[in-house]
């Protein structure tokens, strides 16, 4: 027996502790039954590691890999089960467990069934549906969490770095007989205070720990807030019926944190990338408008707008000057074709004469048209040949001096038994200053 002073060491506490279970044969294949929570998959070693609860306990139970090979069913959370294994102690951490050596399975457990039933029940009412955005600077936060826990710390800590947001925190029991009350009451007082924001969380624990977030009437407080919510109940692989009904579920209090609120150095890094392209934008508008304005003091017509139309002038005149040019010389070339016309044999015969009169003028705006129409002489030549000509024209004479002519005559000449004619149009356009010609005979 040891004496009443002896003071332990933690490690020979613990040896003593493993040697008392180890000893008695009724800690060895022990058959338990309950339900399976806590499950943890994510060891590399193939083992695995959970908790086997009842209504008012749990026990933490290991099943390595070798023995895992052995199960016929795929275990999970809120599975009822029955286990056999050997009570053991693990001294590093002074824990007790079970290490299991066969499992199986016995049923749902009874908290699993109550979960699914609800869950399915405020499925049907559309409950876990409507989901209210969240504000991107919220100023007011409010916070329900126990006031004592590791939760509250990492929630403000994290807020109060990343942005500078008033919070009020509503001190709230998260687990035990009194936090369904607890919660649903400051959630309504988080209601009607003037926060942008609620954040509803705790800490990790166990499945029954976090049980009372799956109680419909915090379920539905959750669902029926005004303000939006993030809950961060326990870590990453919890997930209850609050998580469902929340406008936003973070894994853990800090992700909480960093959801509600910006960065505050991001949104700096970004103003100040936003201010450095819009001097950019300003210099090159700057630029642009200097430049153009240069063009334009630097311009000769801006500086002399006569300038412009002194050189049109000059080439106004120039024009005019070619144009008299032309114009004297078509007048002179139309003269003479005129006169040549004047000239011909045929106006100038005696014979022909006496047509003249029959000449029809008409004067439209400003040109005068003298014409002739189907007008017919004969004449006896030296060689006692008859000659008969029909002759058709047309001149028009504009009141600048142009002149354009068409002249038709068509002559036939009988001699004895010989029959000659000729049709003869000569054309005179003295506005282009040409003139054609075309002759046809005929024997």
């Amino acid at each position: 027996m040891q004496k009443e002073d002896t003071i332990y060491s933690i490690s020979l506490l613990n040896n003593l502790i493993n040697k008392k279970i180890t000893s008695h044969d009724e800690f060895r294949n022990v058959k338990i039954q309950g339900e399976i929570t806590n499950l943890n998959r994510r060891y590399a070693s193939g083992h695995l590691y959970f908790s086997l609860k009842d209504k008012r306990s749990e026990i933490s139970c290991v099943m390595f890999k070798h023995a895992r090979r052995n199960l016929k069913f795929k275990p999970e959370n809120g599975i009822d089960v029955i286990i056999e294994g050997d009570v053991s102690f693990y001294k590093p951490r002074g824990n007790l467990q079970i290490t299991v050596k066969n499992m199986e399975e016995a049923g749902l457990g009874e908290l699993y069934v109550a979960y699914e039933e609800l869950k399915g029940k405020l499925l049907k009412e559309g409950l876990f549906d409507l989901k209210k955005p969240l504000p991107k600077f919220p100023k007011k936060i409010g916070v329900l969490t126990s006031a004592s826990g590791k939760a509250i710390k990492d929630i403000v800590g994290n807020i109060e770095k990343r942005w500078p947001a008033e919070i009020l925190i509503w001190n709230t029991t998260v687990q035990g007989a009194k936090s369904t009350e607890s919660i649903t009451e400051n959630l309504a007082l988080a209601n009607e205070s003037d926060v942008d924001l609620i954040i509803l969380g705790r800490g990790g624990g166990s499945a029954q720990d976090l049980w009372d977030f799956n109680k419909e009437e915090v379920v539905r407080a959750v669902a029926n807030s005004k303000k939006p919510i993030i809950t961060a109940i326990g870590h990453s692989t919890d997930k209850t019926l609050s998580d469902l009904a929340s406008d936003k579920v973070a894994a853990t209090p800090t992700k909480a944190a960093e959801i509600a609120v910006p960065n505050k150095m991001e949104i700096n890094e970004k103003l100040r990338n936003f201010e450095i392209r819009l001097n950019d934008l300003m210099n090159s508008k700057l630029d642009n408008l200097t430049h153009r304005y240069n063009n334009f003091r630097n311009n000769n017509y801006l500086k002399n707008p006569l300038l412009k139309y002194k050189n049109k002038h000059e080439t106004l005149n120039l024009l005019k000057a070619n144009a008299d040019k032309s114009m004297n010389q078509l007048i002179t070339s139309n003269q003479m074709l005129l006169d040549g016309f004047r000239s011909s044999y045929l106006l100038n015969n005696p014979d022909v004469q006496m047509i003249l009169p029959k000449v029809a003028i008409e004067t439209n705006n400003d040109t005068t048209t003298y014409s002739l129409n189907d007008f017919t002489y004969s004449y006896t030549d030296d060689d006692n040949s008859t000659v008969t000509v029909l002759i058709e024209f047309e001149v028009d004479v504009t009141s600048q001096g142009i002149v354009q002519s068409e002249l038709h005559y068509h002559t036939t000449q009988v001699r004895g038994e010989d029959r000659y004619e000729v049709d003869d149009l000569m054309t005179y356009n003295i506005s282009y200053g040409t003139r054609t010609s075309s002759s046809t005979n005929t024997n």
